[in-house]
């Protein structure tokens, strides 16, 4: 079985101020409540086991009886540490980082290489759609040849609303028009600029 970290251990013990949560006597050890060598419905991660809440201060007869404790007061301390199980199973699901891409079209295969980057380490990508190269069959441009550039330049800002970085494509040195105008709009609202080059 793992041990806990020193800081940890450090924690349960100032937590139970050194003295047996059984019998209140002087403690010598640390117990953990649910050993991460058994499987159990409240052990998700080996982190949860090895949190403060899965560990109690106490003596060495009382480690040596554990078998024996007072139900209630195991039960009690297992109750705590479920409720602490699933708390940090939200904190788990809070989101991943959000990452909006910005850059030409003219730049297509970069902005597709860059979302798989990002996405490989657990980062959320908004950047622009991707098409069949002949999907298009006048022009390149598909928004303009559709008529929706302004509806879709309207639908970056707002995926810049929800970005927490945004990342320029500026291979070259190039930035035309619609991507100026999107740094412009991330500065002003405070949000972090990466830049390719």
């Amino acid at each position: 079985m793992a041990t806990f970290s020193k800081k940890t251990r450090e924690e349960i013990w100032s937590r139970d101020g050194g003295l047996c949560v059984n019998c209140k006597k002087r403690a010598q050890e640390i117990h953990h409540l649910i050993a991460n060598t058994k499987t159990n419905i409240l052990v998700y991660t080996n982190k949860l086991i090895q949190s403060a809440i899965n560990g109690v201060c106490v003596c060495k007869d009382c480690h040596n009886k554990y078998s024996t404790w007072d139900k209630e007061l195991v039960a009690k301390v297992r109750k705590l540490f479920e409720q602490f199980s699933k708390s940090k199973m939200k904190d788990k699901k809070t989101k991943p980082k959000i990452i909006c891409i910005c850059g030409s079209t003219r730049f297509l295969s970069t902005h597709a290489i860059k979302r798989w980057e990002f996405e490989k380490q657990g980062i959320i990508c908004l950047t622009i759609n991707f098409l069949p190269l002949d999907y298009f069959k006048e022009s390149a441009h598909g928004a303009e040849q559709d008529g929706v550039k302004e509806i879709l330049d309207e639908l970056h800002l707002r995926k810049i609303d929800l970005a927490d970085e945004v990342y320029i494509i500026n291979a070259g040195g190039y930035i035309g028009e619609s991507t100026r105008n999107e740094i412009n709009y991330a500065e002003i609202l405070g949000k972090k600029i990466i830049y390719m080059e």
